[in-house]
């Protein structure tokens, strides 16, 4: 396959409760983690606050940025979204088949959160408050990743997976749709593929492929590190995009109940800005530090998590 042909390298074969954090030394605190605990609602963990519940209700779908803002599907309700200086905000009253945010307060500078959505016979649009909703394509996609500039990645028509990037528009990453994607904030893309493994994409060098084995989902941050769940191998971390793959469980994460169609990319696992893991296992989420440590975070499994 040409497209990923130039710059490609070969990688390693084998890659009442309320949530609470235990002690753990020299443990580095993900940056933000957003999870949907039964009976309890929405929680919110960031540094500054630990958890916080930010509403009693169940969403159908949650994801959350580096900057703390949450994006939520409430069935009755619509879209929501929440930020700290605002609380929620009605984005919507229509439920997209897919959701993501992006914003930040890195070194890339301050980002509100950018919300991507794409809707049922309408397209993929993009909530920005300067702007409010843009259809950037009148074609639905099948998943959606979007990062703090406003970048969006998506599987388009079973087939293809494209880049967004409001100087260029859409431009095709690959002919084939990935498993798994996300985009960070610098434009540079991971992406798992059927029996070709998993890819990091950067504008300079191309596809470059970390490893021959497919992920079930996959994540990365804005240093290029990624972690995956291989299945039957278990969740590995890779360090600035190594090809060198570091083992943290020999599990599977569980399967997430997020409310779109299973496209391979329901078991969860997520990436700090700081290089953390949180993988939501059957035994509840686990946290790992760069430096390979493990403590629980939470000792019951969340209904849907994400992880920034």
């Amino acid at each position: 396959m040409n497209w990923f042909s130039q710059g490609a390298q070969q990688g390693s074969q084998h890659p009442s409760f309320r949530p609470a954090l235990e002690p753990l030394e020299d443990r580095t605190v993900p940056t933000v983690i957003v999870g949907d605990f039964e009976d309890l609602g929405l929680f919110r963990f960031t540094d500054a606050t630990g958890w916080r519940q930010l509403t009693a209700l169940h969403p159908t779908q949650v994801a959350t940025d580096a900057r703390g803002d949450v994006v939520a599907s409430f069935k009755g309700l619509g879209l929501l979204r929440f930020e700290d200086a605002t609380g929620w905000k009605v984005l919507t009253p229509l439920i997209p088949d897919d959701v993501d945010i992006g914003g930040t307060t890195g070194a890339l500078g301050t980002a509100n959160g950018a919300v991507v959505g794409t809707f049922k016979g309408m397209g993929v649009f993009r909530f920005e408050d300067a702007t409010g909703w843009q259809r950037l394509t009148p074609f639905e996609a099948d998943r959606l990743s979007i990062n703090a500039r406003g970048d969006v990645a998506g599987n388009f028509f079973g087939n293809t997976l494209l880049r967004f990037e409001d100087a260029t528009g859409w431009q095709q990453l690959a002919p084939i749709p990935a498993e798994s994607f996300q985009i960070n904030d610098k434009g540079d893309v991971v992406g798992s593929f059927h029996g070709i493994g998993t890819w990091l994409f950067r504008d300079a060098t191309g596809w470059q492929r970390l490893t021959a084995v497919e992920a079930f989902r996959v994540r990365l941050n804005d240093n290029d590190d990624v972690v995956g769940d291989f299945d039957d191998f278990g969740v590995y971390r890779s360090i600035g995009g190594s090809t060198s793959f570091q083992l943290l469980d020999t599990h599977d994460t569980r399967e997430s109940d997020q409310d779109f169609d299973d496209f391979n990319d329901n078991r969860e696992v997520g990436i700090s800005q700081e290089g953390i893991v949180v993988a939501d296992f059957d035994r509840g989420l686990d946290v790992f530090t760069v430096a390979g440590n493990r403590a629980s975070i939470a000792p019951v499994d969340p209904e849907l998590f994400d992880v920034a």
